[in-house]
């Protein structure tokens, strides 16, 4: 009988809950995807003749991304990110939160005004 209360309990024995998942303030998919549209319009910028479509498409991917930032929950984000890697990386996205929604905001300006300065298409 002594022996058996010197062992210490099993991981589990008392029914923990399940984890939860918290969502992610941007995707994996979704980081992706800025990751496509930089080098889309970096490829772009680089043509005799850019198509203003497809840079125009990559713009609404920033700008669809700053949305998320801007109006996302910061809590839920920062708990997200501490939850998957680490109290530092979470407080690192609340401080830079606002940096990042500017980032995404400028990159889609200036790609737009560029788009403006090209010569008409005929």
């Amino acid at each position: 009988m002594r022996q058996s209360a010197s062992l210490p309990p099993s991981r589990g024995h008392n029914n923990p809950p399940e984890l939860i998942e918290v969502d992610r303030p941007v995707t994996q998919t979704q980081l992706q995807e800025v990751v496509t549209a930089i080098a889309e319009i970096r490829e772009e910028s680089l043509a005799k003749l850019p198509n203003r479509e497809r840079v125009v498409a990559q713009v609404s991917t920033f700008r669809r991304l700053a949305k998320l930032f801007a109006f996302g929950t910061g809590w839920t984000v920062a708990a997200a990110v501490t939850g998957i890697i680490g109290q530092e990386a979470g407080l690192a996205y609340t401080d830079n939160k606002q940096r990042i929604f500017e980032a995404l905001v400028s990159a889609s300006e200036a790609a737009v005004a560029w788009l403006h300065s090209l010569p008409a298409p005929f």
